[in-house]
């Protein structure tokens, strides 16, 4: 089994961002990232490097999930969550852009997908490597809430190899 990557650092220091970067060198990886396009954030799907609505707007008719002063579409968390356990049986990444207190706390937003990842990564039945964001102040909480067997921080994607 290889070790679960965390990829930690503060909010708003560039996370989202080298991903993307990082991403593009990549030939075969599945999972999301969520980045911001025009100061809204969007789900990119990363198998199909499709964009699809993610933050909303305050008049919105759609279904939403409400985080601080966010409201994040239920449906971009759908898709999203597919893909994760989809691009899992056959990518050498699985990108999770991010994990937080909705998922931990609430078991909203990637949960229950992300939980259903995890299951099948320490069952062997993950193909390739699983990079989870994780904020820096989160990170002991993360540690402790989804126990993995194995993982490794790292601050810059560089670390991976």
């Amino acid at each position: 089994m290889k070790a679960l990557i965390l990829f930690s650092r503060p909010i708003r220091s560039g996370k989202t961002t080298e991903l993307e970067k990082w991403c593009a060198q990549q030939t075969s990886i599945g999972g999301f990232l969520t980045p911001d396009r025009s100061d809204v954030r969007h789900l990119l799907c990363l198998r199909n490097r499709q964009y699809s609505a993610f933050e909303l707007p305050e008049n919105t008719a759609m279904s939403y999930t409400s985080i601080g002063r966010f409201r994040f579409a239920n449906e971009a968390f759908q898709t999203g969550s597919e893909a994760l356990l989809s691009d899992a049986l056959f990518q050498d990444y699985i990108v999770v852009d991010e994990i937080g207190k909705l998922e931990m706390n609430q078991q909203k937003g990637w949960e229950p997908a992300f939980s259903q990842l995890l299951n099948l990564w320490r069952a062997g039945k993950v193909k390739g490597q699983i990079i989870a964001v994780v904020r820096d102040f989160l990170l002991a909480d993360f540690i402790a809430h989804y126990q993995p067997d194995s993982y490794k921080v790292v601050h810059h994607l560089s670390a991976i190899k």
